[in-house]
């Protein structure tokens, strides 16, 4: 004869238990990720002055970021016209902004700054040191203090010559779009110009630096940006640590908009 289950004497069901469990296992991930994050953070923390803030445009984000980053990057457009230097990412806009105040700032604070030159040309290549030289003068600017940027090398010899700590523009598209044959030669050409002795670094995109590593002089500096990647994410994803303890890069540029972003 069948038993019936005596429902009196059985154990006692505990619906919490799973949601208890759930929530023991997040604590214990929580716990993980903070101590991962602030191991990550001591890691990295003595790479920090390598990070420079990203197209840095408008004073007012110079200004509201200026406890965060000593140095960054501004664009530049050299207007023949006038004879100067006009800050902006693009030919066609002006925001009537002239590059002496971001001198006279970084002189006055002991910073540097990126100049990433658009339109460096043979026509304007002699009128622009000159102009550079002409506010290095006026505002007591050390010309290795300002690196200055260009797809075209052989105009930035004068400049490197001059002092001023000239950089090479790697003009190429990602090497995941490019065919092995096309990479190959991409890096020679690279090779070959940071062998030149035209320029003192070698500017890129971060998803240059594996093809280059170990590629170049290694009296040449390697500058790069990760431009869509805040402090905190380079600091604390671990494919940038490479990037980051590689005594041959020197600069990595990072983003933070803020509210002055142009």
């Amino acid at each position: 004869m069948k038993k019936t289950p005596n429902v009196l004497n059985a154990p006692p069901k505990h619906p919490n238990r799973g949601r208890n469990s759930v929530i023991l296992s997040l604590v214990i991930l929580c716990a993980v990720l903070l101590m991962y994050s602030l191991a990550a953070w001591h890691y990295t923390a003595p790479y920090r002055p390598k990070l420079w803030l990203h197209r840095c445009n408008s004073l007012e984000k110079m200004q509201e970021h200026r406890e965060r980053f000593r140095n960054v990057e501004v664009d530049l457009v050299f207007r023949e016209a006038t004879g100067r230097f006009d800050v902006t990412h693009d030919l066609d806009t002006t925001f009537h902004l002239s590059l002496r105040p971001y001198i006279q700032q970084a002189a006055r604070q002991g910073s540097r700054l990126w100049l990433d030159v658009k339109n460096l040309t043979p026509a304007n290549a002699n009128a622009a040191l000159a102009r550079l030289d002409s506010l290095c003068a006026e505002c007591g600017m050390k010309p290795d203090s300002l690196i200055v940027e260009s797809r075209h090398p052989e105009l930035l010899l004068p400049f490197t010559r001059r002092g001023y700590f000239t950089s090479f523009y790697v003009p190429y598209d990602k090497p995941s779009r490019l065919t092995p044959a096309e990479t190959d030669s991409a890096v020679a050409h690279i090779r070959r110009v940071a062998q030149s002795g035209q320029v003192r670094a070698v500017s890129f995109p971060a998803w240059w630096y594996s093809p280059l590593r170990g590629q170049l002089p290694a009296g040449v500096a390697m500058l790069t940006w990760l431009h869509r990647s805040t402090e905190a994410e380079v600091r604390l994803w671990p494919a940038h640590f490479p990037l980051l303890t590689d005594p041959q890069v020197k600069v990595v540029l990072v983003k933070s908009k803020g509210k002055y972003h142009r």
